[in-house]
């Protein structure tokens, strides 16, 4: 069932492979020991077809569960009570009648003959019944499938991703299993690992890199691991988890990025024949996600910083003897309203200098007001003509702007602001540019929402905090 095509497949292969979709339709799993069958997921009861079977509506539903759940312990009886209270009457009838072989593994069997083999008359049969129900009413779908649907929509990221998530549970990526699958002549053996068929969950879940970018990136997972044969499953999964408090806010944000540059590490892989690691897949996930929640949600993130803040305290730390450090915040809503920069320079003992924000107009992404921010700093300190300074910034596309300047990176239109950067830095004696966690850049970074939540678009610099935050700064010093 996992082969495939082969670079010379002869006619019998072929022909052999022309009929695998059908079949998966007819096939039932034996349950055996129903310690390796979902009893959700997976078709062990006969309807029409081979199915799940259907819970009832006030069920809890875990979709974890396995059919050896079902069993009463050490013995070949069903809990008829359990299985009551999960599923519909005709599905808890049907299956109270069978016969539990818990001697024998679970294997895959032809659903429409008694003795579970193939039989061209039952295969006729499957295709007549396929008919029949692709004509009659379609019944909706249940909850939670429902809900898995609505969910997918309602995923804080952005648009494409969103979009894209919905295509991978609709079954609607360009895998090879699912062009085959619409008649093109394609081998379904996976290009990135050589192992099975590429099918969408392969891709996403399944194959050697998307294990382990699932695993650095430290998300728990269900008790038996991710489903090699079930996006909605996983899916279910992932969602749940970025509702959950269990984990942390940057994995929760990060879960469909971490989708979508699975999805893109392989097309690189395909197309242009670039291999990333693992580590650099979850960071490019981390980084984009922090970026287009910094954009989208800045008084989010602050609230969100200042509990970090308060109840972790995880904050500013000091620089070395004979530095000062300039911390640097931005704040950018969208193209038509003012962003916000500030700065704020404190030296060993944490005593504030000086500090600054202002505003620019008609800027059009946060990365462009990033690297603004670093603009004005780097400018203010060689006014004040102060010398030795560490800028840090919880900026992750600026950095990378000015570390790797290249068109893959950075918009043509930043190159303008990225020379005037680079030359003042050379008028510094010592500096570096530094990222720092968000939590550790709060006092700057409160400074300059306060620039585009009370429009206070007029720039300053200034001795010394701002008056309102002389309590934070003297916590954090």
């Amino acid at each position: 069932m996992e082969c495939g095509l082969g670079s010379r497949p002869s006619f019998a292969w072929r022909s052999i492979l022309h009929g695998r979709e059908l079949l998966e339709k007819g096939l039932l799993r034996r349950v055996g020991y129903g310690s390796t069958t979902y009893a959700w997921t997976e078709n062990w009861i006969m309807g029409p077809l081979p199915r799940p079977p259907m819970y009832r509506m006030d069920a809890q539903v875990d979709l974890t569960l396995m059919v050896s759940d079902l069993l009463i312990p050490n013995s070949n009886l069903w809990d008829a009570s359990k299985i009551r209270s999960l599923f519909v009457e005709e599905d808890a009838n049907t299956i109270l009648n069978m016969i539990v072989e818990r001697h024998k593994p679970a294997a895959l069997m032809w659903g429409l003959t008694s003795h579970g083999a193939y039989s061209s008359q039952s295969g006729y049969k499957l295709t007549e019944t396929l008919t029949s129900l692709n004509s009659s009413h379609h019944h909706g779908l249940p909850p939670v499938e429902k809900m898995l649907w609505k969910s997918i929509w309602k995923l804080q990221t952005s648009p494409k991703i969103r979009h894209f998530v919905w295509r991978a549970l609709a079954g609607a990526l360009a895998v090879s299993d699912q062009l085959r699958s619409r008649g093109l002549q394609v081998d379904t053996t996976c290009k990135s690992c050589g192992m099975g068929r590429e099918t969408i969950c392969h891709t996403l879940f399944s194959f050697s890199t998307a294990r382990d970018v699932w695993s650095a990136a430290n998300l728990p997972l269900p008790p038996r691991g991710l489903s090699t044969n079930s996006v909605f499953l996983n899916l279910h999964h992932l969602v749940a988890y970025t509702r959950s408090r269990d984990i942390t806010v940057k994995l929760k944000r990060s879960i469909p990025w971490l989708l979508w540059h699975i999805w893109k590490a392989r097309n690189g892989l395909m197309f242009e024949k670039i291999r990333l690691s693992p580590s650099s897949i979850v960071n490019k996930a981390e980084e984009e996600a922090e970026s287009w929640f910094n954009a989208n949600f800045p008084e989010e993130n602050m609230i969100q910083y200042q509990t970090l803040y308060n109840h972790q305290r995880i904050v500013w730390q000091a620089p070395p003897p004979g530095m000062l450090k300039c911390n640097i915040g931005v704040s950018w809503v969208n193209g038509s309203v003012n962003c916000g920069v500030s700065w704020i320079t404190r030296d060993t003992r944490g005593k504030v200098l000086m500090h600054s924000h202002r505003s620019y107009s008609m800027v059009q992404s946060r990365e462009e007001a990033e690297l603004y921010a670093i603009l004005w700093a780097i400018e203010s300190m060689q006014t004040l003509r102060l010398d030795n300074i560490i800028f840090k910034t919880s900026f992750t596309h600026a950095r990378r702007c000015l570390y790797h300047w290249d068109g893959q990176v950075c918009a043509p239109e930043s190159y303008r602001t990225l020379n005037i950067i680079n030359s003042k830095l050379q008028l510094i004696s010592a500096w570096s540019l530094d990222y720092v966690l968000p939590a550790r850049n709060s006092i700057a970074s409160r400074i300059t929402v306060s620039v585009t939540s009370n429009h206070l678009y007029q720039s300053y610099i200034a001795r010394n905090g701002p008056s309102w935050l002389h309590q934070a700064i003297a916590e954090e010093a």
